[in-house]
């Protein structure tokens, strides 16, 4: 009996880095289409909630459930903040984060100088 819990003990460590080491090739993609590598979204946060493997941002759950496509969920705004998943990650916030997003800096508008008339 002892043998055998060993050999089970001994096979589920042997598995561990290998599932581990799966899931984080999801992130490795990300970062290589997104060019994410030395940003805040090259981190487990990006799909899981506080790094929790077993809970998911709304992000890490539209890409679960469209077939783990990155295309097909740039489109859609996962946290419903009002900004594209592909917005938020061109700005480098995190698109299943409602609270996290871009930051919209009105364009500047333009003042005639004091010497011109200007006809309305």
């Amino acid at each position: 009996m002892r043998k055998l819990n060993f050999i089970v003990v001994l096979i589920g460590l042997l598995l561990m880095p290998v599932l581990a080491s799966a899931r984080s090739t999801y992130l490795s993609q990300f970062n290589t289409r997104y060019n994410t590598s030395a940003t805040k979204l090259n981190t487990c946060n990006l799909c899981h909630t506080n790094g929790n493997t077993g809970q998911f941002t709304s992000y890490g759950n539209a890409f679960r459930n469209n077939a783990r496509n990155f295309l097909t969920i740039e489109p859609l705004d996962s946290d419903g903040d009002g900004f594209s998943n592909l917005t938020e990650i061109n700005a480098r916030t995190f698109p299943g984060v409602a609270t996290d997003f871009p930051v919209i800096v009105p364009p500047k508008q333009l003042k005639a100088p004091d010497n011109v008339r200007v006809n309305p």
